[in-house]
């Protein structure tokens, strides 16, 4: 599973990095909501993403984002995510140890 691999990993490490960034970015986005739609969520991302790897596709995106799907958005139309608890859970599965 690609979840389980160091790709994933580096990705969720990256994301708890630059948590202040992605926050200006979602605001620059959607300044009114963090719920954000796959699209906004991928625009949101897209700079780190390309910056620190190779690309990254749309399935593999989609895994990094399952942490913050809104259950029962995505059985009508496009899924949304709940952005500030994707850098929640990433801060939290990548916090270094504290002092």
């Amino acid at each position: 599973m690609w979840e389980n691999s160091r790709e994933f990993s580096s990705i969720g490490s990256s994301i708890a990095r630059n948590r202040k960034v992605l926050l200006d970015r979602l605001q620059k986005f959607s300044a009114s909501s963090s719920t954000v739609s796959f699209e906004v969520a991928k625009k949101i991302l897209e700079d780190m993403i390309n910056q620190h790897f190779q690309g990254l596709s749309d399935e593999k995106l989609k895994c990094v984002l399952r942490v913050a799907e809104i259950q029962g958005s995505g059985a009508v139309s496009e899924s949304l995510y709940e952005f500030g608890k994707l850098l929640e859970v990433y801060k939290q599965r990548h916090a270094g140890a504290q002092m």
